[in-house]
């Protein structure tokens, strides 16, 4: 149990279904970014196994903020703050707050360089 949360590649114009989507990123109990989503892109209105749209724009204003934060920890609070929730992990600004950082730039990075958005739309989904 806990929350798990991905970002999922369609074709162009297709919603997002079990058998048509494939799988981009996937964090789990990586609160800061679940509830970047929650707040930016759904207004706090994003529901349990809800599909987002996600636009290229988001994207690049998440990898920004992860990556001032990475530059000056100090940010982190204002930035990408954790947020509390049914097993939805630590809220603490620790190790591994930073490392899931790093990885979702990573992920954001490797979404980039395959064009990802070329031909398919992006989506969110948390499940908790």
């Amino acid at each position: 149990m806990g929350l798990d949360m991905c970002l999922y590649s369609v074709p162009k114009g297709t919603e997002p279904t079990f058998d048509e989507r494939q799988e981009l990123a996937y964090w789990r109990k990586t609160n800061a970014i679940h509830n970047f989503f929650d707040k930016w892109r759904a207004n706090g209105n994003l529901r349990n196994g809800e599909y987002l749209r996600i636009y290229q724009p988001d994207l690049e204003n998440l990898r920004a903020r992860c990556q001032t934060i990475l530059q000056n920890t100090s940010e982190a609070n204002n930035l990408l703050p954790t947020t509390r929730g049914f097993f939805f992990g630590s809220v603490e600004y620790d190790e591994w707050y930073f490392k899931d950082l790093r990885a979702t730039i990573t992920h954001i990075d490797k979404i980039f360089n395959n064009d990802a958005f070329e031909n398919h739309d992006i989506y969110y989904m948390g499940d908790w």
